[in-house]
């Protein structure tokens, strides 16, 4: 009975690594793309529409649960995002603020130039 608990506890934590590193590789992915769009200079009007396009993108190769956490994401980050980039915040710090990554995922910024 106490292997079976074990094992229990062990499967729940693995299951919930895995949903807090799509959230992570979620949040990572959309910033990245606003990141982009900062860097070319590209205005901050267009740039909600260009998200829920990548979240829709997003949606097709991860399923229906990740095109709603990507929108929540988006929606509730939106009116800032451009200014965190100002700030000097990479999509790692961005979305680790957020709290959509956590210290046991690995988030790895990209310093190539956009």
């Amino acid at each position: 009975m106490s292997k079976f608990v074990i094992i229990l506890a062990l499967t729940i934590l693995c299951v919930a690594n895995i949903y807090a590193s799509i959230d992570c590789d979620i949040c990572h992915q959309i910033i990245q793309t606003a990141e982009s769009h900062f860097k070319k200079g590209e205005p901050e009007s267009t740039l909600l529409g260009d998200l829920v396009a990548q979240c829709k993108v997003i949606g097709a190769t991860y399923g229906q649960q990740a095109t709603s956490v990507c929108l929540k994401t988006v929606q509730q980050n939106i009116n800032k995002i451009y200014q965190h980039f100002n700030d000097g915040m990479t999509p790692c710090t961005f979305c680790r603020a957020a709290q959509s990554c956590t210290t046991a995922d690995t988030c790895v910024d990209s310093f190539l130039k956009l």
